[in-house]
C-alpha cells in the first residue's frame, strides 16, 4: 500500500491558481515553450506569466479598448495582440527574455537578477485593420503571416516577411538556439490582404501546419 500511495503522489498533478486581482480575462495564450502564459484583459492590458511560479514578467498597456486576443510568435519572442480598438500591436519581448526562451532556461532564477518587474515595453509595430473592431489574431508556424479577424466579417493578412519573426531558423533548428541568431528585419510590413467577408463577425483564425 506504501508502494502504490508513493506512486500516486508522484503521478498527482498539483494545480495553482494565479490571480491578477484585476479585470476580467477576455483570451489566454501560452509560448511555444510551455515557459509563459499571456492573459489579455477587458481594460485592453496584456499580462505575461511565469506559469510555473506565477511571476508577472511583461504588462501591456497600450490598447484604450479590450484586448480580444494573443498569439506568440513561433520563436516565442514575439506577442501579438488584437483589439476592439481596431489595431494589432506587435511586441518584442526584452532581450533578458529573449534568452531565457530561447535557451529555455529556468525563469525562476533569472527573476531575482532582472529589475523593474513587471517589464512594460513598447510595441515595435502598430497594424491598422481600418474601422473595424479585431477579435483575433494568430501569427502563421512559419513566422511569416499575421491573420486577424474582425466584426465587419473581414478577414486580414499581413506580410511578414523580411520581419524579424518571420526568421525562426534558430528555434526551429533546437531550443538551445542563441537569440543572438535571430536575424532583426525593419518595421513595420506591408498594408495588409483582405479577404472576402464573412456575413457575421470573424471569430476565430488559424493556419495550417504548412
Amino acid at each position: 500500500e506504501f508502494a502504490w500511495r508513493y506512486l500516486n503522489r508522484l503521478c498527482e498533478r498539483e494545480l495553482e491558481r494565479h490571480s491578477h486581482g484585476g479585470p476580467p480575462l477576455t483570451a489566454i495564450a501560452v509560448d511555444p515553450f510551455g515557459l509563459l502564459a499571456a492573459t489579455a484583459c477587458e481594460d485592453g492590458s496584456v499580462h505575461l506569466w511565469d506559469v510555473r511560479t506565477g511571476v508577472l514578467w511583461v504588462r501591456l498597456k497600450d490598447h484604450p479598448r479590450p484586448a480580444t486576443s494573443i498569439a506568440f510568435s513561433p520563436d516565442g519572442l514575439t506577442v501579438a495582440t488584437a483589439s476592439r480598438d481596431g489595431l494589432v500591436r506587435v511586441y518584442e519581448l526584452p532581450s533578458v527574455l529573449h534568452q531565457a526562451i530561447a535557451k529555455t532556461s529556468d525563469l525562476i532564477r533569472l527573476a531575482p537578477s532582472i529589475p523593474g518587474l513587471p517589464l512594460q515595453p513598447a510595441p515595435v509595430a502598430v497594424l491598422k485593420a481600418d474601422d473595424a473592431s479585431l477579435t483575433c489574431v494568430a501569427i502563421s508556424p512559419d513566422g511569416r503571416t499575421l491573420a486577424a479577424g474582425g466584426t465587419d466579417g473581414r478577414v486580414r493578412h499581413w506580410d511578414l516577411s523580411g520581419q524579424r519573426l518571420s526568421n525562426v531558423a534558430a528555434a526551429l533548428a533546437g531550443a538551445a538556439a542563441s537569440a543572438a541568431d535571430v536575424a532583426r528585419g525593419t518595421w513595420p510590413p506591408p498594408p495588409p490582404t483582405e479577404h472576402s467577408p464573412h456575413n457575421r463577425p470573424v471569430s476565430a483564425v488559424a493556419f495550417s501546419p504548412d
